[in-house]
């Protein structure tokens, strides 16, 4: 039984889930928000150790460094600044030095979520968007058309740190939460007239397959008129990347999301209308020109299925 749904109504999409495919920028007309941050991060520390809070290092850097790299791919002004005040949040950069191809990923997971949440914007221009993990990405600013309601869904400790460096907004709302609490999907207010979109970016990762299973079949059976975007990696990739976190000592950050075959998603529950698998990391960036020396990993990560993307309608 769907549930908390006002109307409900059978997808209208097309069965396509081909976006047009353009070169991603990061609105950098943040100048208020910027002064807000320094003003708040020049007397608070923010981020302790062992807590969930330190675990938004790795995505923080990475996006700030593939901005600094590649400034004209990924153009991220609002993670820029928070690595430069790196700090004063209370995070040590120092003994952290990714590699070209991590900070590419990280560059383009962010500019995927902005591709894929803004077209569907444009087709459901009063739609509902929820940020699973949010962390401290602004992507709100990045894709608002003036008329979308927001939420931002993450520890409470998170939330906490955001509301105290990110201006609030009328239709931003905070739900301080685990994800694999259920009850939080209850506060989301929507109507299925208007669609809604879950995106995950990073964060699957994180969840056993059964807590995964367990969210995206409790998101499919709750809500209609939706999608759900998400990325995740292979059992072997996976494994890697937990050398990764151990090596840079990001206690807290393990991954244990691993299925050998994303299509078996599909039948994790009836909700589930469609789903697309894109082992192409760099899919929604087609057209734009990514450096030459990093083709051969994503295309060997493509070939041995290794990172990918799960795009999901119910």
């Amino acid at each position: 039984m769907k549930k908390n749904i006002q109307t409900h109504h059978a997808l209208n999409d097309s069965n396509d889930f081909s976006y047009p495919h353009t070169k991603i920028h990061i609105s950098q007309n943040k100048n208020a928000r910027i002064k807000h941050i320094q003003t708040t991060l020049s007397s608070h520390k923010m981020i302790l150790e062992n807590t969930p809070q330190e675990t938004l290092l790795l995505p923080l850097l990475g996006r700030a460094m593939a901005n600094k790299k590649w400034p004209h791919l990924f153009q991220d002004e609002h993670s820029n600044w928070l690595l430069k005040q790196a700090d004063q949040l209370g995070f040590d950069t120092q003994h952290i030095q990714m590699k070209g191809h991590e900070l590419f990923c990280y560059g383009i997971r962010t500019a995927t979520n902005i591709c894929y949440a803004k077209h569907f914007i444009e087709a459901h221009p009063s739609a509902t968007i929820v940020n699973m993990g949010c962390g401290l990405d602004d992507l709100f600013q990045d894709i608002d058309n003036g008329k979308i309601h927001y939420y931002n869904v993450d520890f409470p400790e998170v939330i906490q740190t955001r509301e105290q460096l990110i201006p609030s907004h009328e239709r931003v709302f905070h739900i301080s939460s685990s994800l694999t609490d259920y009850e939080w999907l209850q506060q989301i207010k929507h109507d299925s007239n208007n669609g809604i979109l879950f995106l995950a970016a990073g964060v699957m990762y994180y969840l056993t397959v059964e807590e995964g299973r367990g969210l995206i079949q409790t998101i499919a059976e709750t809500f209609t008129n939706g999608q759900f975007l998400f990325d995740s990696e292979s059992p072997w990739a996976m494994k890697q990347s937990n050398k990764l976190v151990k090596k840079y000592q990001m206690n807290g950050a393990e991954m244990h999301f691993m299925l050998d075959d994303p299509n078996i998603i599909k039948s994790w529950s009836k909700g589930i209308h469609q789903l697309n698998v894109y082992y192409d990391f760099t899919h929604f960036l087609k057209g734009t020109k990514i450096p030459f020396k990093y083709k051969p990993f994503f295309w060997f990560m493509k070939t041995i299925k290794a990172m990918y993307f799960v795009a999901l309608k119910f």
